[in-house]
């Protein structure tokens, strides 16, 4: 990773931190936690809302279910690839609106 990337993995960090601080008391977000064990090869996918809300030309939203299938498909990848992947559909899926829409992808590996 990068210095830039990372710069910008700890900006996106630091911006999921304020939205969950901003929410304290609207809804109780911290309140609701839970553990969960991520076994070896698991994988954790953050997004914002700018990627499961992507629409294409004919006003379709690139799905929860689109993110799985491409996790499905590349989850013997690093966790790289698996960004890149997602980013390179999404960007097929948008096709001229790509770039009308701010996203965040953060993807996780257990090694």
């Amino acid at each position: 990773m990068s210095a830039f990337e990372a710069e910008h993995v700890i900006h996106l960090l630091l911006k999921l931190i304020i939205m969950i601080a901003d929410n304290v008391g609207k809804g109780d977000l911290c309140d609701r936690t839970k553990s969960i064990a991520l076994a070896q090869g698991g994988i954790i996918i953050l997004c914002s809302d700018g990627v499961t809300g992507a629409q294409n030309d004919q006003r379709e939203q690139f799905s929860k279910d689109s993110i799985e299938r491409i996790i499905q498909h590349n989850s013997q990848q690093s966790a790289e690839v698996i960004m890149q992947r997602l980013q390179s559909e999404l960007q097929a899926f948008t096709a001229d609106n790509y770039l009308n829409t701010e996203r965040s992808i953060i993807v996780i590996k257990c090694k």
